[in-house]
């Protein structure tokens, strides 16, 4: 299971769940934040994920206009 940034605007991260019951032809199901489990690939015989994990800063700009007084 991992997270992802808001995909539908409600502020909140996404969750996504990826499980394979490890029967060979059995299909590789997605779950999306808590709902049901649907199949996105059919007749998988073996599955496994690597991940790396990021953190990334986000660049932000001052703007002196917004902050000065209208005379």
């Amino acid at each position: 299971m991992f997270t992802v940034p808001d995909r539908d605007a409600d502020g909140d991260v996404e969750t996504i769940r990826y499980s394979w019951s490890g029967t060979a032809a059995a299909s590789l199901m997605r779950e999306y934040n808590g709902g049901t489990a649907v199949g996105v690939v059919d007749d998988i015989h073996a599955f496994s994920l690597a991940y790396t994990v990021q953190t990334n800063a986000i660049a932000t700009r001052s703007c002196w206009l917004c902050r000065t007084k209208a005379a």
